[in-house]
């Protein structure tokens, strides 16, 4: 009687921690992992499969690596719990009418054929893709911190595509409080070119297209990978730098940034490659120009032709000698630079751009497609 009645209250204590644990309304066994989502570069994002459900995982690179953001997206109504800060829950396949407020993740949702699934935008005039642009049933809302979020629900938004920061701006809380799902994409915070484009399949997962996305990315992978091979045999490792001077504050990539990661693998040496940082660094003119005035190249930023810039350029021999180079050659009429929407899923062609640029004739019949020549008006 005694060993029964022990049984039992395991049995209790079991059912009571497993219901505590639960994270989905649902009274089977249904909290076993049956897959997960197999990524070779980003660790910021991470999917697991269930019976009835798939939870995508958001991690917060500012707290120790915990965790972000939850999104349990069931195939079951009956599975739905209340959204909340951190959770949200969701019907497969049921976000049809989305806000885009991230041109990196616009370029996603074209390439995984879900254009038709963006019906707002934060601004067009930051934007390159012209079906967008052309597109006059797809309305304007606003940037996170100005969100028109009462026309936002009259016009039925079901999501909200953006990027994740440090901190959850107020009108985000105000949204989740009315459950809409804010999805959160923290790509920019990887650290390698591939990591980063590696994150279309985070939005791929939303509507079931994990097999698209993973054709897509094996074949940018593929590429990449061919490329920096061709470079990796060379002897002649040209210097570079980039930036420009802003308001007297010089700001170079972090030696452990994605930027730095494509110059590596084009065959080029950094010049600020050891300052051991993921973010860039603010330095002084001066300090800039005692380290990079000699360096081979020049990666620019900012005004296309340098009018109105620092006089004190022109003593650094990347500008003499006409090697400055800056990322707008796909720019449209009203400002929007391809560069910032398609290049973080293609690293592929911003390695070969660099390829292009670093060692002029290893590539065969290829041009730049991101970058363009700056020529000095000497």
């Amino acid at each position: 009687m005694l060993k029964v009645i022990c049984v039992l209250i395991f049995l209790s204590l079991f059912a009571c921690t497993n219901s505590k644990n639960n994270d989905i309304n649902t009274t089977n066994n249904d909290t076993i992992v049956i897959n997960s989502l197999q990524l070779k570069y980003a660790k910021w994002f991470a999917v697991d499969y269930y019976k009835n459900y798939k939870k995508i995982t958001v991690f917060n690179p500012w707290d120790n690596n915990s965790v972000y953001w939850q999104y349990f997206i069931v195939n079951d109504s009956l599975l739905i719990k209340p959204n909340k800060n951190g959770k949200f829950y969701m019907l497969n396949s049921s976000l049809d009418n989305v806000l885009q407020l991230s041109g990196t993740q616009v370029s996603m949702f074209v390439e995984l054929g879900l254009l038709s699934k963006i019906k707002a935008v934060g601004q067009k005039k930051y934007l390159y893709n012209k079906k967008i642009l052309s597109n006059s049933k797809i309305i304007e809302l606003g940037n996170e911190q100005n969100l028109n979020t009462e026309k936002l629900i009259t016009k039925n938004i079901n999501a909200v595509f953006t990027t994740g920061w440090d901190k959850v701006s107020d009108n985000f809380k105000k949204l989740t409080e009315l459950g809409i799902p804010i999805i959160y994409s923290l790509d920019w915070q990887e650290q390698s070119p591939l990591a980063r484009a590696e994150w279309i399949k985070f939005i791929a997962c939303f509507y079931n297209k994990e097999e698209v996305a993973d054709a897509y990315f094996n074949k940018i992978e593929k590429k990449y990978l061919e490329l920096k091979t061709k470079v990796e045999g060379l002897k002649n490792k040209p210097t570079v730098f980039n930036g420009n001077s802003i308001s007297g504050t010089w700001y170079v990539a972090g030696s452990n940034s994605y930027l730095v990661q494509l110059f590596t693998d084009a065959g080029a040496a950094y010049i600020f490659n050891n300052n051991n940082l993921k973010a860039s660094q603010p330095l002084s003119f001066e300090t800039v120009y005692s380290k990079a005035k000699d360096a081979d190249y020049w990666i620019a930023s900012g005004n296309a032709d340098f009018s109105g810039a620092d006089e004190r350029y022109k003593m650094f021999k990347a500008y003499k000698k006409n090697n400055i180079y800056i990322n707008n050659k796909r720019v449209n009429h009203l400002g929007g630079n391809d560069y910032w929407e398609s290049g973080v899923i293609h690293p592929e062609l911003q390695l070969q751009d660099f390829i292009n640029i670093f060692h002029n004739g290893v590539l065969n019949n290829s041009t730049l497609v991101y970058y363009k020549q700056i020529y000095n008006k000497e």
